[in-house]
């Protein structure tokens, strides 16, 4: 979950150097970049949390992982959408929204896929032990 906070985070910086071209200038037609991105990486970690994808009794395949995340973060980008015209003294452009969550999508998909090919997934199984007669 850490290392998917900082995909957030770091989306925000990638969206707006992009739409802006540098960093340093867009801080002063944007405004401060740390509020920005901790509000998008709340919001967004919420939406996947709501989605289920820490909940450690799923098994999933990457598909159904991958689908999970393309909702989660279209929710997540329309919440802070609304955030953003409720507030317009902390709003990114739509441009910049839409750049950060494709790169979200696309880095957590990147990090799923990885996590589901190289960890056991024995490993979070829970034993159980059975007592009886038989």
């Amino acid at each position: 979950m850490a290392v998917e906070a900082a995909v957030f985070y770091s989306s925000v910086y990638f969206a707006v150097a992009i739409s802006c071209g540098e960093l340093n200038n867009c801080s002063d037609i944007v405004g401060p970049m740390p509020a920005h991105a901790l509000i998008v990486a709340t919001i967004m970690l919420i939406s996947l949390v709501a989605m289920g994808l820490y909940q450690l009794n799923q098994r999933m395949i990457f598909r159904d992982v991958v689908v999970r995340l393309i909702v989660g973060v279209t929710f997540g980008a329309l919440v802070v959408a609304v955030l953003y015209y409720i507030l317009p003294a902390v709003s990114l452009t739509s441009s910049s929204l839409v750049a950060s969550a494709t790169y979200s999508v696309a880095c957590l998909s990147l990090l799923r896929f990885l996590f589901l090919r190289n960890v056991d997934q024995n490993y979070f199984r829970r034993r159980t032990l059975i007592f009886g007669s038989g």
